[in-house]
């Protein structure tokens, strides 16, 4: 029988294929692409009923990749159903039968089970979710013990362990959650000696939400630990000129000062907080952070400044820069408001003045879109307002 029959299939065909439809997918074209998958789906399966090669590992890894994608696809439009049958099949598909336990072939199964297990996830159903990860998981580590994992293989574990950290998290395990992403960012930190700046991003993004974890847990030391490699990561990528990790930069400074504010050291904290400040003199957000810290730092008693390096005129001093600083820049009555009836609530026990503003704000409509970042830290401003009040007394008047 000729190849041009059909009956034989022709795989370098279906690959160019495969490859145009993925890139109908990347340019959003996600309808089209489906419509071409299930189309090369259908002529692979046909092929394979009859095909003498069809007990052979080809036709199954070319069926897995496209219910694979198919999956993929699905779950961009929010079909989720759809999706998992799909994926979940892929999963069948690819499943290294006995012998086949070369690294292409477990991590394409490896693969199918973390995209499976984030659909599985998304519907709620976290146990099956933690189940296939751990699968795969297992399948790493003992591929890991025979095979060079390459950079690629690495980024797929890596999300592996941040994705059931996530759901550790949410159910509850901390401890869990928090050695999951401990691993997440040895991954990482295995691939920075020739890192891309996607890879360093991750680390410095991956090292933030440990820190989070780390605080929230009540493990400050390993929080500071944490967020110095994040601060010289974010450094780094600083360094190459790449603007947009900037933004990296700038959370890893202000993490790192609120290390500092929690451990006690207040000068270094200062000193973190002023040279974000002026090193993105447009940004609002590192003044505001640096205001809620000075407003902290206020509440506290003079014994415990002196001992962290700043006395208690000297914040005084900051706190009435970055004011001035708030004013002068950006002008914002509204924000200055809030700030200031916190720290006079806080810091002086005056009531009135943050009672009064939430009881006018109440019945106001916020300016501008509600979800542009200014409408965003009002919002933050006014519930961090109101909880200072709750904890310090019962407010005057409850809000709707």
């Amino acid at each position: 029988m000729s190849e041009s029959d059909g009956t034989q299939g022709n795989p370098d065909r279906w690959a160019r294929q495969f490859a145009q439809i993925r890139q109908r997918t990347l340019a959003g074209e996600q309808n089209a692409a489906i419509r071409e998958l299930q189309s090369l789906l259908e002529e692979v399966e046909r092929t394979s009923m009859v095909s003498a090669q069809r007990q052979e590992g080809a036709f199954r890894q070319l069926q897995a990749a496209l219910h694979g994608e198919l999956g993929l696809v699905f779950s961009t439009l929010g079909s989720l159903d759809q999706a998992e049958e799909h994926l979940a099949k892929a999963c069948e598909l690819s499943r290294p039968q006995d012998g086949e336990g070369s690294l292409q072939r477990v991590m394409a199964y490896v693969t199918s089970l973390l995209n499976w297990g984030s659909i599985t996830a998304a519907r709620g159903d976290a146990s099956q979710a933690q189940q296939l990860w751990g699968e795969a998981l297992e399948r790493l580590h003992g591929l890991a013990q025979q095979e060079t994992l390459g950079p690629a293989d690495r980024r797929v574990w890596e999300a592996l362990l941040r994705n059931r950290a996530r759901t550790r998290e949410l159910g509850g395990d901390l401890e869990g959650a928090i050695r999951d992403l401990e691993q997440a960012l040895d991954c990482l930190q295995r691939l920075t000696d020739g890192a891309t700046d996607a890879v360093l991003a991750d680390e410095v993004l991956l090292s933030l939400d440990l820190v989070r974890l780390h605080r929230t847990a009540g493990q400050t030391d390993r929080a500071f630990q944490v967020v110095e490699g994040a601060l010289a990561a974010a450094q780094r990528a600083v360094d190459r000129e790449v603007g947009p990790y900037v933004a990296l930069y700038v959370q890893a400074k202000l993490a790192m000062a609120d290390c500092c504010v929690l451990t006690g050291q207040f000068a270094q904290a200062e000193d973190h907080l002023f040279q974000v400040v002026e090193a993105v003199p447009e940004w609002m957000v590192p003044v505001l952070v640096a205001i809620d810290q000075y407003v902290a730092m206020l509440a506290m008693n003079d014994e415990v400044l002196r001992r962290g390096g700043l006395p208690r005129g000297e914040v005084e001093e900051g706190f009435a820069e970055l004011l001035a600083i708030l004013d002068a820049r950006f002008q914002d009555e509204q924000i200055s408001e809030l700030a200031r009836a916190r720290y006079r609530l806080l810091v002086n026990g005056e009531r009135e003045p943050a009672e009064r503003l939430l009881e006018e704000r109440e019945w106001e409509e916020l300016d501008g879109d509600p979800g542009d970042e200014r409408s965003s830290w009002i919002r933050n401003l006014e519930l961090a307002l109101s909880e200072s009040l709750r904890t310090t007394g019962r407010l005057s008047r409850k809000r709707g």
